[in-house]
């Protein structure tokens, strides 16, 4: 019996011992696993925790790029908003900060900047003798949301001009802006020799004037009259835009303004549509208006195969146009 006491006590001991050692890894397990929750929370809130209070900044009055980087320094980030304003003069300074200035505010948060994009543009401004470079970053930087674009394809013509530089532009420079403008522009290709089928600038000029000039050219022409008026018809548009390089046979159209009642008095204003025949080459067309009791005038002698020539005229009653072919009359139209 003394013997399996012995035997119960040992055993009783080795038990015992079992159950401290798993305590202590417990105990040791858990104290490691307290250490590392502890750990993560304290770089949780030294690396995410908002920051120390700082006083906020006066940015208002200040350059964006200033602005930006006086943020930066107190560990703030901008949010921009841009907006126009009725002087071109504060383009690009802060007008408004949200928070506002001399405030408490915790490091690293957001600023509500609001930044002037200066005077609003209703106006087309004048692109000739810029280059194209300089014309996109121009209505990349001033002009927003597709108020002036660019219109797709270029058009390109020989000139005087560098290569590459605007000389004509759609709509006309100071012309009324409205939102989604797209703009034309003429790109020169650099001088040539040869400017005879190059579109001049007709706007402005009399019709008379313009239609002496495409002829004398060569060109083709066509003339619509719009329900404006003026004491002499003038130019008021032109298709293509000058500089611009015409294929053989592309016909100039010009509209032009009506004469006023008050200065028409007796005479008859008008626009004859002429069909030049069809032939191999070029024949010599002559036009003239010969008036009562008067010798005929010409009007103009031009180069054309195969189009329809278009004629304003200012005639009395009874005045006939004229057309001669190759010197050879070929037509007579009566002005009623």
């Amino acid at each position: 019996m003394r013997k399996e006491s012995i035997l119960d006590n040992e055993a009783f001991r080795d038990e015992n011992n079992e159950r401290s050692i798993f305590k202590i890894a417990v105990w040791s397990s858990l104290a490691s696993l307290g250490t590392m929750i502890v750990a993560a929370i304290l770089i949780f809130f030294v690396t995410v925790a908002p920051r120390d209070e700082i006083m906020m900044p006066k940015v208002v009055g200040l350059h964006i790029t200033d602005a930006l980087l006086l943020l930066q320094e107190n560990d703030l980030y901008a949010n921009i908003e841009m907006r126009f304003t009725d002087s071109s003069d504060d383009e690009g300074f802060i007008l408004e900060q949200k928070p506002s200035s001399n405030s408490w505010v915790k490091g690293n948060r957001k600023v509500n900047l609001v930044v002037s994009r200066g005077k609003v543009i209703n106006l087309v401004p004048d692109f000739r003798g810029q280059s194209l470079d300089d014309v996109k970053q121009t209505l990349l930087t001033t002009f927003g949301d597709n108020l002036l674009y660019i219109k797709e394809p270029l058009v390109y013509a020989f000139d005087e001009s560098p290569s590459g530089t605007v000389i004509g532009q759609r709509p006309d420079p100071e012309a009324e802006l409205t939102r989604n403008t797209p703009l034309e522009l003429i790109i020169s290709r650099g001088p040539s020799m040869d400017t005879s089928n190059v579109v001049k600038t007709f706007t402005g000029d009399s019709y008379r004037k313009a239609m002496e000039s495409l002829a004398e050219q060569n060109i083709p022409f066509n003339f619509v009259a719009l329900e404006q008026f003026d004491s002499v018809p003038k130019v008021i548009d032109q298709s293509p835009l000058p500089g611009t390089v015409l294929n053989e046979g592309q016909r100039v159209t010009l509209s032009i303004s009506r004469p006023r009642a008050d200065v028409l008095g007796e005479n008859v204003f008008g626009i004859f549509s002429y069909d030049v025949p069809d032939a191999q080459r070029p024949t010599r067309i002559e036009a003239l208006m010969e008036r009562p009791g008067m010798d005929p005038e010409i009007l103009f002698t031009t180069m054309q195969k195969n189009v329809t020539l278009t004629i304003p005229y200012i005639a009395p009653l009874g005045s006939q146009l004229i057309i001669k072919i190759d010197n050879n009359e070929t037509l007579r139209h009566p002005i009623r």
